[in-house]
């Protein structure tokens, strides 16, 4: 199936609410659903109202205060959402389970322990935004399949679309970079076609770290860990090091890469 991009905001704990019943000031309050997902009202004490919408949330509300009020007028506002947590896994730099809220700061780097940038972003979370709170993408990371997963709370199916950001950024197209929900799951598959200049083109957009951290040791003036820009040739880890010394040996350079299996 294909997700809904504006589906209904489902309440949950620690959503705070403000509730009012018009002309009834003394019964209004503001309210933080608990982890049980309840809440406590005037009069009306304890109501459920997890994973209910807003409107599902109202008129539960009104039905119960209609037991002591006579046409009862209830306005609810969501004044805070909680944290959503989200599940960010496949080609990013750490992948994992995440919390973001409408004020974040998010920070793109490699796992490595390179240079880092930081992004504050204000608004609903999207895409975007939890690709940058997992590090960001790696080079092998496929931009034409990202797949974004969503329980449909009405059949409980998982429904799935695979967004395209290479048309977007590559190109130029619009961005289709959907808001995200509680419970999502975003997955970016590897890539096995890609070129040098695709690889170092992804490298330098907002979506990856924008370097590494190598150790250049042997001949060179300043041996140990340096940071040079990702997808960068073997001679700019060189020149970041000092440069060669005057007993270098310049036909022999070794590079040595640990994979991910242990093998070097």
């Amino acid at each position: 199936n294909i997700i809904n991009k504006s589906p209904k905001y489902s309440l949950g704990p620690g959503d705070l609410l403000r509730i009012n019943l018009y002309k009834f000031e003394n019964l209004s309050s503001k309210v933080t659903i608990l982890p049980d997902g309840t809440v406590n009202l005037p009069r009306i004490n304890s109501l459920y109202l997890n994973n209910l919408s807003l409107d599902e949330a109202n008129s539960l509300i009104t039905e119960r205060y209609k037991q002591i009020i006579k046409n009862p007028i209830v306005y609810i506002d969501l004044i805070k959402a909680r944290p959503i947590r989200i599940n960010v896994n496949g080609e990013v730099q750490r992948p994992g389970i995440y919390s973001l809220n409408t004020k974040r700061m998010d920070t793109v780097s490699n796992s490595d322990g390179g240079e880092a940038i930081t992004n504050y972003n204000e608004g609903w979370p999207t895409v975007v935004d939890a690709i940058q709170k997992a590090g960001g993408l790696t080079t092998e990371a496929n931009l034409r399949k990202i797949k974004l997963r969503r329980l449909n709370k009405e059949d409980g199916n998982i429904d799935e679309i695979v967004i395209n950001f290479w048309e977007s950024l590559f190109e130029g197209k619009l961005i289709d970079n959907y808001v995200i929900f509680d419970g999502d799951s975003i997955y970016i598959e590897n890539s096995q076609i890609l070129n040098q200049e695709e690889k170092t083109f992804i490298s330098s957009t907002n979506l990856a770290p924008s370097t590494i951290s190598v150790k250049v040791i042997g001949e060179v003036k300043n041996p140990g860990r340096t940071s040079v820009r990702s997808n960068s040739p073997i001679m700019e880890g060189v020149l970041n090091a000092g440069g060669f010394t005057n007993r270098s040996n310049r036909k022999k350079i070794t590079l040595l890469r640990l994979n991910n299996n242990g093998n070097i």
